[in-house]
């Protein structure tokens, strides 16, 4: 028994000692941006139940960041969903995101890195749910390193959106917030585990709109620039779960430290 569970601690890693950086398949995102000049794609596919009623698979869901500066790094998200409505399938593209990551902090001496993310978001035209969304949020991004082999990383975010059509829409203001926590040994394989969640539209709160999830899973480093990962979540207030599978890989020369 001890040999096993020894063996199950052994996996929480790779994120200290990886060589790919990466935001998934993490909820949260990490304080740190790619270095200038690097490609870097973090693709992967989400399968999500929520409440026993619907399924939904966005497959691609793209990440791509482009290194700018020492500190900056330019972000877009796009993707495509498959929504199962009625016992039928309808496919639509994601939201299309353009942003920003600027790295505040993160300094050889100090222990903690910090980061913020800006992003623009509008739908690409009419989705399977016939709304219409365009929004932006700010994300304030942390991590800690305990020592060598521990961190702790966690996220607070401001979302503002508006739904409907020009001259007839609801606004929404959001607030979530992640916590992470990884334990490296290896430099191939990983486990992660973490809770997040939601206060949805928090001007009109109400129990009902508050969200409490949990997200875990295993991320696996192929070689120096390609990584594997898969994750899976639930809610531990209501009925979700998801299943996510995802690779990652960037192109250009890192540079020597």
């Amino acid at each position: 028994m001890n040999s096993i569970l020894t063996f199950i601690f052994s996996l929480f890693g790779l994120f200290l000692f990886g060589q790919i950086v990466t935001d998934r398949p993490t909820q949260s995102t990490g304080p740190t941006t790619v270095p200038k000049g690097i490609f870097q794609l973090e693709a992967g596919g989400v399968f999500s139940n929520d409440n026993g009623l619907e399924g939904q698979l966005q497959l691609p869901s793209n990440l791509f960041r482009i290194g700018l500066g020492k500190a900056v790094e330019l972000r877009i998200v796009n993707g495509l969903t498959f929504n199962n409505l009625n016992n039928k399938v309808e496919a639509s593209f994601s939201n299309f995101e353009l942003g920003f990551k600027f790295q505040l902090l993160n300094k050889e001496d100090k222990k903690t890195q910090i980061g913020v993310i800006v992003h623009g978001f509008t739908s690409t035209g009419l989705n399977s749910l016939n709304i219409y969304e365009r929004g932006s949020y700010v994300q304030l991004a942390f991590n800690h390193k305990l020592n060598n082999r521990n961190s702790i990383g966690y996220n607070f975010s401001y979302l503002f959106s508006y739904l409907g059509s020009f001259d007839n829409g609801n606004i929404e203001q959001n607030l979530s917030y992640t916590l992470n926590y990884a334990h490296a040994l290896t430099q191939r394989l990983g486990l992660f585990v973490e809770v997040y969640g939601w206060f949805n539209d928090f001007v009109y709160y109400d129990d009902n709109n508050v969200e409490f999830n949990f997200n875990s899973g295993l991320t696996y480093l192929i070689r120096d620039n390609l990584q594997l990962d898969y994750s899976f979540g639930f809610g531990i207030l209501d009925r979700m779960n998801f299943q996510s599978l995802g690779l990652s890989f960037f192109i250009g020369q890192q540079e020597e430290k």
